[in-house]
């Protein structure tokens, strides 16, 4: 007994002694729902509404996951909110933008034309309701990435590119963020499309995915290949991540290959978890120093 006694010490001594990440590794989500077709997108709308962007379908659910109804039968990827609460969704088959009011109502359509490949693309908004798009690396052309800046009803006001193969952009002020997927770079531009330097993304960083901004101003970016999702600050720092369960750390939510992420206006965080064909929930608190965290349960530090 004495002998295990001593053993469990020196275990404890070498654990405690091993060097911690400064970002926390938060736990599983307070709750989840299934859409009715598989999930690539979500948005927290200021009403307290979820929209889910499927393939195919554009859908309205209750946080308690009631689906309050489909809005559109395309595949959507990608969703912004417009300043009076209006949605704009891409359509990627027809490479489509449509504008939709909070309860779903259809509003107007234009199209994305001189578009090469397919019409994989992230869209975001501004407070002027002019519309930015990151056309993907992607269909039978293998174009480059570029980024197009249109009035609401589809005029092009300005372009920019082509740049590394990109996937995430997101606004932050009079700010653009768009994540080069294998350069581990978060390009920055104004909104008039001119550069403005890049953010580096710390390790172990691989592939640099989807990318929004939560509603303290940092960044939400999800790696493809690692399979997490991060909070950042626009400077690069994480301040916190939520992981993929890999064994040794127990507690851990597993999802794979996350997709769309988003932050309700009360603090609410929302992931798109395609793997699996969920939409997680993480319940955000806020500490005092605006701190905001993944879950209602840390699991660990990484």
């Amino acid at each position: 007994m004495r002998r295990l006694i001593t053993l469990f010490l020196l275990l404890a001594a070498t654990f405690a002694a091993a060097p911690r990440a400064a970002h926390a590794a938060i736990g599983a989500p307070t709750s989840w729902f299934a859409p009715p077709a598989n999930v690539y997108e979500v948005l927290g709308h200021p009403d307290g509404t979820i929209w889910v962007g499927c393939w195919p379908g554009v859908y309205r659910f209750s946080r308690a996951g009631t689906n309050l109804g489909p809005v559109a039968n395309f595949v959507c990827l990608s969703m912004a909110t417009c300043p009076n609460g209006d949605v704009v969704a891409l359509d990627y088959v027809n490479r489509t933008v449509h504008r939709f009011t909070s309860s779903g109502a259809f509003v107007r359509s234009f199209a994305l034309t001189n578009v090469g490949g397919d019409g994989d693309a992230t869209l975001v908004t501004d407070d002027a309701n002019n519309i930015y798009v990151l056309f993907k690396y992607n269909g039978p052309n293998y174009v480059l990435p570029w980024i197009r800046k249109y009035d609401e009803f589809g005029t092009q006001l300005a372009e920019t590119g082509p740049i590394d193969v990109a996937h995430g952009l997101t606004r932050i002020g009079n700010t653009l963020y768009a994540a080069e997927l294998y350069t581990k770079k978060i390009l920055k531009f104004d909104l008039n499309l001119q550069p403005q330097g890049f953010v580096t993304v710390p390790e172990p960083s691989q592939y640099s995915y989807t990318l929004e901004a939560d509603r303290d101003g940092n960044l939400l970016l999800t790696d493809y290949y690692s399979h997490e999702l991060r909070r950042m600050t626009t400077s690069g720092s994480v301040l916190e991540t939520v992981l993929n369960g890999f064994p040794g750390w127990p507690g851990y939510y597993p999802f794979w290959n996350p997709a769309g992420t988003s932050q309700a206006p009360d603090g609410l965080y929302i992931a798109a978890d395609p793997e699996h064909g969920f939409v997680l929930l993480f319940g955000a608190q806020v500490t005092p120093a605006r701190t905001s965290t993944f879950g209602a349960v840390k699991a660990g530090t990484r």
